[in-house]
């Protein structure tokens, strides 16, 4: 009778038990995929609210969520929060140009772009990259993030390491007080944007890009024209759990991680994202 009552209970714990989280937009489609899968093996829901890195940082420093997702490697003195790798992307670079379905950038460029320095797409430093394309005599409208996001501190981290004049204006940041553009919230907010406005440029997590049917520029670096439909593309960025080590239910999320490195691979790739494989993992957790 005790064992069928014990039985019973942990079905009971299992059912009901839900798990808070929130934080990058990044992840958004492999997040909802992931923790569909997790319910229909456990049945414990998980419920991730897409509020942006920094929020999702914050979410969990107040005690209001079970874990956050960041791409930020965040690191506290006390060391009573910790960061577990969780996955990693490519950024596109996103534009609506009518009649144009393909445009090289390099990260010069960008930016001058992003910097104010280029205006119009028929600058004479976007055609040098796009030999042979009818570039409209058009004001680039440029789409940022104005939110914390990962997305803008990879962004801006590729800038940093590739322009000095970036560098010394800006640097890298979650957020910041841009030169130039429209800022929007989430990967959502500037994918839906792009969609609806000619001649506009922006940056969004790739998954994003190909779900909203986006056209991706290529990028131009190292003397080579990558693809961020292909591995190896040098912007990219890595997520991360972020809790509380002795929080109530951090063991509940370390066994939602341990599912996600199990049986996750599968899902993660479907949704446009790359799975750590086992140097990343080991390489990037922070205790």
């Amino acid at each position: 009778m005790r064992g069928f009552l014990l039985l019973f209970l942990s079905a009971v714990y299992a059912f009901s038990l839900s798990i808070d989280g929130c934080g990058a937009t990044f992840v958004t489609h492999a997040f909802d995929e992931l923790s569909k899968a997790y319910q229909k093996k456990t049945n414990i829901s998980i419920t991730y609210t897409p509020i942006g890195s920094s929020g999702g940082i914050k979410q969990v420093l107040r005690g209001k969520a079970d874990f956050g997702v960041s791409e930020l490697e965040y690191k506290l003195e006390d060391n009573s929060y910790q960061l577990i790798p969780f996955v990693k992307g490519n950024i596109s670079l996103v534009y609506n140009l009518d009649g144009v379905d393909r445009l090289v950038l390099d990260a010069d460029v960008i930016s001058q772009i992003y910097l104010g320095k280029i205006t119009m797409w028929s600058d004479e430093r976007i055609k040098a990259l796009n030999l042979g394309v009818n570039l409209p005599d058009k004001k680039i409208n440029v789409v940022h993030r104005y939110d914390g996001s990962g997305t803008t501190f990879a962004f801006t981290s590729f800038l940093d390491k590739n322009s000095k004049e970036w560098r010394d204006k800006f640097g890298v940041a979650m957020a910041l007080d841009w030169a130039v553009g429209v800022g929007k919230k989430g990967n959502l907010g500037v994918s839906e944007a792009i969609k609806q406005t000619p001649n506009s440029l922006g940056y969004v997590g790739y998954s994003h890009a190909r779900n909203f049917g986006l056209k991706k520029a290529n990028l131009a670096y190292n003397d080579k024209i990558y693809s961020s439909d292909k591995k190896g593309y040098p912007l990219r960025s890595f997520s991360y759990f972020f809790l509380k080590i002795d929080g109530e239910k951090s063991q509940d999320v370390r066994r939602f991680i341990d599912f996600i490195y199990r049986s996750g691979d599968e899902i993660i790739n479907e949704s446009g994202l790359i799975p750590l494989d086992e140097n990343d993992k080991v390489r990037l957790s922070i205790r």
